[in-house]
Parts: C-alpha cells; sequence; structure tokens
C-alpha cells in the first residue's frame, strides 16, 4: 500500500489521532507566542525585502522568532510578578493568567513532542539543545509561579491555611509540593475547586515528566 511507512496518511491512523490531531492545530492559531512571532517575522521581511541572500534573510527569520519568544517569556514573568506583588485577583486578570498557563504548557507540549520538524529531528544542533534545557526549566518554573499565585490569592478561599494566612513563600512551597516528591502540610484543599486546581497542577506535572522522558526516545526515522 506504501512506498515506505512514512508516505501514510493522518486518516490512515484510525479517527482519534485525526480529531486530536486538529485539535492541537487549532490550539496553534491561539496562541499569543505565534501572533508576536508572526509581527515581527513580517517586519524582518519587510526590512530586508531588497536582498537576494536567500540563507542570509532565513537565519535573520529564525533570529527574529527566537527573539520575539525570549520578549514573550520576560513579560509572562513581568505580569505574574505584577500580580503578586500588587495582589490583583480580578476575575479578568485571573483569566489572563489561566491562560498563560495554558499557552505556557502547550507551547512546550507542541514543540517539543507534536511538531513535525521536532519528531524528525530536522532542527537538532548544540544551541537549540541547550535552549530546550532552558526553555523546560522556565516552563516549569513559571507554572510553580502562576499556582503560587492561583493558591495565595484568588482561591485562597478554596483553602486552609496552617496560620490562618498564607505568604507567597508557603504558596510556592506548596505549589512545588504539588510537582515534586515532598510532603507541604501546611495548606489544604477544603473545596471541590481547591482540589480541582490541584489535581490541575498533578497533571501538568505529570505531561512535563512525561515530556522530558519522551525526548530521551529515538525519533522516527526522515
Amino acid at each position: 500500500m506504501y512506498s515506505g511507512r512514512n508516505k501514510e496518511k493522518e486518516t490512515d491512523n484510525g479517527f482519534i489521532y485525526p480529531m486530536l490531531n486538529r485539535i492541537i492545530n487549532i490550539l496553534y492559531y491561539i496562541n499569543l507566542v505565534e501572533l508576536l512571532k508572526w509581527i515581527t517575522v513580517k517586519v524582518v521581511l519587510l526590512r530586508y525585502r531588497n536582498y537576494s541572500d536567500e540563507n542570509f534573510k532565513k537565519r535573520k527569520v529564525r533570529r527574529a522568532r527566537n527573539h520575539s519568544i525570549d520578549l514573550f517569556i520576560i513579560l509572562k514573568y513581568l505580569f505574574i510578578f505584577y500580580l503578586i506583588h500588587f495582589q490583583i485577583e480580578t476575575n479578568s486578570v485571573v483569566l489572563i493568567s489561566l491562560y498563560l498557563l495554558f499557552i505556557n504548557s502547550y507551547v512546550y507540549f507542541y514543540y517539543h513532542i507534536w511538531e513535525e520538524g521536532n519528531i524528525r529531528g530536522n532542527y537538532a544542533t548544540v544551541h537549540r539543545t541547550r535552549r530546550k534545557f532552558i526553555n523546560l526549566f522556565q516552563s516549569v518554573l513559571y507554572m510553580l509561579l502562576i499556582y503560587a499565585y492561583l493558591y495565595q490569592i484568588p482561591f485562597k478561599n478554596n483553602f486552609s491555611f496552617e496560620n490562618n494566612t498564607v505568604s507567597f513563600t508557603e504558596a510556592l512551597l506548596f505549589s512545588f509540593s504539588n510537582t515534586f516528591p515532598f510532603n507541604f502540610d501546611a495548606i489544604v484543599a477544603t473545596t471541590n475547586i481547591g482540589q480541582i486546581i490541584v489535581l490541575s497542577q498533578v497533571v501538568l506535572s505529570f505531561i512535563f515528566i512525561t515530556i522530558v522522558l519522551t525526548q530521551s526516545i529515538p525519533k522516527a526515522n526522515s
């Protein structure tokens, strides 16, 4: 049927995979990181439109994409630090923080597991491999900070605290305890909403661990 397994189609793999693939690809288009990358690439291409060296332009585009990703990372950290420092808990801000939490996990999953070039190992270089490690570290750290914010500020009424109040350090330790194997009993979820938030962090942590383990598996043949 095929002249090699790599000639197979998406629909040759049942119906669950194609549906999930479509959903994941749709989520790609509601990603602020991609919008920022698209804008910066357009600016770069406009600036170097008269250059005939395609390799030069490709390198400039790749650099612009990476710079836009780094800019987004800095902005999302500034945002969460702002929320924590000023104790902001409006509904709109909480929704934005939840969206950024989702995007933080989705982006790492998409580009380290799902994206075709990564699966085939087309982009593997020394610097990209090192950048992957940095991205893993900052993505996990951002998840820990977001959940610490959620525990301490907007959803504090769904948890009981040992001293009836909670500092950000305690909230962060509780966040760490839901990701790494150590106990921190000063904070306990007391409502269904609180338990759901804790469960969501455990699931996201498992996804990150799964991604790390998947990276050690040999890539598909190109």
